[in-house]
């Protein structure tokens, strides 16, 4: 994975702390889920959070409730910005904003 980019379509994002997780190294699997956080992973997050095996080792643990609280959050901000905008304006991609 090390040569993969934690982000995008073929990005690795989560799956190195699912590894930390089943491996049982639960405190390494917590940074490595804030750290994919931080950068920004979104997809699919309430799959993992909720029914993803491989995290049932750190479901309960609050730092792990702690991340997707941020997550979360996060997420009802960008609609909440979404929301705001008019139906027809086009979306700002660009990333560095």
């Amino acid at each position: 994975m090390a040569k993969l980019p934690l982000l995008g379509s073929r990005g690795y994002a989560p799956n190195d702390a699912r590894v930390l997780a089943l491996r049982g190294r639960k405190q390494e699997a917590l940074t490595a889920l804030r750290a994919a956080e931080r950068a920004g992973w979104r997809s699919d997050w309430r799959i993992y959070r909720d029914l993803d095996p491989a995290f049932d080792s750190i479901r309960d643990d609050p730092e792990f409730k702690a991340i997707f609280a941020d997550i979360e959050r996060d997420m009802a901000r960008q609609r909440a910005e979404l929301a705001k905008r008019p139906k027809d304006a086009p979306l700002d991609l660009d990333p560095s904003r």
